[in-house]
Formats: C-alpha cells, sequence, structure tokens
C-alpha cells in the first residue's frame, strides 16, 4: 500500500482509507487490473489494519488505482501471492470496503477515472 487516509470529521467515526496503485494487466484490450505483481506482506498488514478498523466500529476502505484506462474489472492474482489474495477476501468478508478506480496518468496529473467491477473471487 502507498498510503494510509484517516479523516476524522464531526461526526463520531473515523474514516481509515488504505491505497494502493495497480499496474498489471491481463487480457488483451479491454482487460482486467491484477494485484499484486508481486509477493506482498506489508499489503497483507495494511488489510489487517483496515480489518480491525471496522472491527472497532470505524469505516475502512481499501482503494484500488489501476494505472490502466483500458480495464473494465479489478481481481486478485492467485497465482502470485495466493497468501495476500486470502486476506483480501477475509477482510471484505469482514466489512471492509473494496473499490477500484482506473486511472488517468499524465506526465504532470494522476487522476481517477471510471469505477471497475470487483471480483474478488
Amino acid at each position: 500500500d502507498r498510503f494510509f487516509l484517516f479523516n476524522q470529521g464531526s461526526s463520531e467515526s473515523t474514516h481509515c482509507c488504505g491505497l494502493t496503485e495497480c499496474s498489471w494487466r491481463r487480457n488483451v484490450g479491454v482487460g482486467t487490473g491484477k494485484l499484486s505483481d508481486a509477493v506482498t506482506s506489508r499489503g497483507k498488514k495494511h488489510r489487517e489494519e483496515l480489518k480491525k478498523v471496522v472491527a472497532a466500529g470505524d469505516r475502512g476502505v481499501m482503494l484500488f488505482c489501476v494505472s490502466k484506462s483500458d480495464v473494465d474489472t479489478f481481481s486478485p492474482v492467485n497465482e502470485i501471492d495466493p497468501d495476500d489474495c486470502d486476506t483480501l477476501r477475509r477482510v471484505a468478508t469482514a466489512g471492509v470496503e473494496v473499490s477500484a478506480y482506473a486511472t488517468v496518468v499524465t506526465p504532470t496529473s494522476f487522476e481517477l477515472g471510471h469505477e471497475l467491477r470487483v471480483e474478488l473471487e
């Protein structure tokens, strides 16, 4: 994960968001953004932390930014890091929200594009 964002507004709840960049794509043409392109222990740790945030009654969101505009789906890659994929599925079942967006990357900007369908199975 690249960032951990916290927001504590005027309400009693805290919102915590883990932000991860994903650049790997499977399929030719419109395809699926995939995580992870390498084994990660840090990503697993951050997802477990988000699970604790949700268990404490706050909002936890795992946001995947896929740096490809030609994708329509996001899913984990079991072949590369099955342990991290299992962790992602487990924390989603525990209430961590999982969202993914295509991004538009230029030399001077990084913008969220369209929302992607998330397939965790």
